[in-house]
């Protein structure tokens, strides 16, 4: 997997409910874990104008979606 670094942009499952219908939304990395690099912070930017802050949130390379059988949030990058 590749290493997450602050500025990246990636994409994040959101609640469509409180993003105009889309459950995708952009995201900035604020923070990178220094125990485990597959853990960062984000600043996700809501389709209303609104962000919302989330801390521990495991990083994937492919797939913004959670899995079925895992509570962890997770983002992707975006697709290019």
């Amino acid at each position: 997997m590749a290493k997450f670094r602050v500025g990246q942009s990636v994409l994040v499952q959101v609640d469509a409910r409180q993003n105009n219908g889309a459950d995708v939304a952009p995201a900035l990395v604020t923070r990178v874990s220094d125990e485990d690099d597959s853990r960062v912070n984000l600043r996700v930017f809501l389709d209303d104008g609104s962000d919302q802050r989330l801390g521990g949130v495991k990083m994937v390379n492919n797939e913004p979606k959670k899995d079925d059988d895992d509570n962890d949030e997770r983002v992707a990058w975006p697709a290019r």
